[in-house]
């Protein structure tokens, strides 16, 4: 144990300890020499200059360095020793700085911190308008990858199962074509959610280690589109996002008089994307609105505004995609006082299309007037002959899950064509379509709640 006489350096010890002070107020961490002559397993010193044991460092004071009856194992470095748990970057007896890693200064005894930086066992450029790339490449190491797109482009980026070891590997990504760039994004340890992030330009650049297990790796989606709006200022987590295949917006209070835009896509074959309200009702005077549109553009054609308040609490609670891409624009006004959430999921909409060619027939929903199969997405496309032929539809019978599962009726051979009827609920009267073309599309898509008996509908030319 230590005398307090030990504990408490002499008038003569404290000079360089006030030199270290000023030397770090001004210049940042002592650099350790380049031709340092100490053993291996040894640190150079600055003050006072030496060389002392990895084993004596950090097991004192944290404030002034090593202090030991020992003046062989004092040093005055920062040396950034653990106190309690570390919640930056974890080497041996240090916590240092995150900022602090790959900034070209061993500030770890064992020079972790600067393992692999600025080297890169492998370099990827990636210049598609949309791509995939993993941190699963079969052996350990560092790896870095450069996304560039057009000039009038930013790219969002997504990761999903983001695990490093926590504390001790980094993903770093860059606002830019290099690690000079801004940085965006530095993590280490599990994601426990799918992350989403922007540049401003049309470039960013990640490094990451790359690891020869799947259960360690992450992987990430990236995609480039038009800038538009504000997109050239720095992105704000949790006001819009990039979203694949499925995941959760979410409506922040924070973010009142914002405009906030998530862009999601489904990147599987005759996949249609489900858009589920998590929280359909809102507090007095509460109200915000989502406009969902077809594609990425601003300018797509609009699926289904949602306008909700606490006078309108009864809109849409399911919103269905008509292709593989729809953009969400999110902007809360009143007194939005808590979250407000949709969740994104996907349905396999392959599985029951039909061709209809007969001048009459009849189409109702899977086992009608059993309950219909959860997660559909079922098209019925009419053409009759001669091209002069117009179709009649009657709906005889309807039963859904009411603002959930809905019957559209298009005129046209496409989701494309203009929409002659939408209906959800319970229908108490037959109702008649007319198309003004001898082709019609009868879509009925369903979400994993509620299943009812569904419809039943006759067509035939005119």
């Amino acid at each position: 144990m230590l005398s307090d006489a030990a504990k408490t350096p002499k008038h003569g010890a404290l000079k360089p300890c006030k030199f270290f002070l000023v030397a770090i107020l001004f210049t940042g961490t002592l650099v350790v020499p380049a031709d340092s002559s100490c053993p291996e397993d040894h640190y150079q010193c600055r003050n006072p200059e030496q060389c002392v044991a990895f084993e004596n460092l950090c097991t004192v004071d944290w404030n002034f360095g090593t202090i030991s009856q020992d003046a062989s194992h004092r040093c005055y470095d920062q040396l950034y020793c653990k106190q309690g748990r570390c919640s930056e970057f974890e080497c041996g007896s240090q916590c240092v700085p995150l900022a602090s890693v790959c900034n070209g200064i061993k500030e770890c005894f064992d020079g972790t911190d600067e393992d692999f930086c600025g080297v890169s066992d492998c370099q990827h450029s990636m210049n598609a308008s949309k791509g995939f790339f993993s941190s699963f490449s079969g052996q350990l190491g560092r790896c870095s990858v450069l996304i560039s797109a057009p000039t009038n482009q930013v790219i969002w980026l997504l990761f999903r199962q983001l695990q490093t070891k926590s504390l001790q590997q980094l993903v770093k990504v860059y606002d830019g074509p290099n690690a000079q760039s801004r940085l965006l994004l530095t993590h280490s340890g599990r994601l426990s959610v799918s992350q989403s992030l922007r540049s401003t330009r049309n470039f960013l650049y990640v490094e990451y280690p790359s690891y020869s297990h799947p259960n360690s790796a992450f992987f990430a989606f990236y995609a480039a589109m038009d800038a538009a709006g504000d997109s050239r200022s720095p992105y704000i987590p949790g006001c819009g996002g990039y979203i694949v295949d499925s995941g959760m917006l979410i409506g922040d209070r924070r973010f009142v008089g914002d405009q906030c835009v998530w862009y999601i896509e489904n990147r599987k074959k005759n996949h249609t994307i489900l858009l589920s309200n998590n929280s359909p009702t809102l507090l007095a005077d509460a109200s915000y609105s989502i406009v969902v549109s077809d594609g990425w553009s601003a300018d797509g054609a609009v699926i289904n505004p949602v306008i909700l308040s606490d006078t309108t609490p009864q809109l849409v609670k399911s919103i269905y995609s008509l292709s593989d891409k729809i953009r969400v624009h999110f902007k809360p006004d009143g007194n939005f006082q808590r979250l407000h959430s949709w969740t994104v999921s996907e349905i396999a909409s392959g599985k029951c299309w039909s061709n209809l060619s007969e001048p009459t027939g009849t189409i109702k929903s899977p086992n009608y007037p059993s309950p219909y199969d959860d997660m559909s997405d079922c098209r019925w496309t009419i053409r009759v002959q001669p091209a002069t032929m117009k179709i009649r539809l009657l709906l005889a019978a309807v039963q859904t899950e009411q603002d959930h599962d809905f019957i559209y009726v298009y005129n046209g051979a496409s989701v494309d064509s203009p929409l002659l009827l939408q209906k959800s609920g319970q229908l108490t009267l037959p109702t008649v379509v007319v198309s003004s073309t001898n082709e019609m599309l009868v879509r009925f898509t369903s979400n994993s709640m509620t299943q009812l008996s569904g419809f039943l509908a006759l067509y035939s030319s005119i």
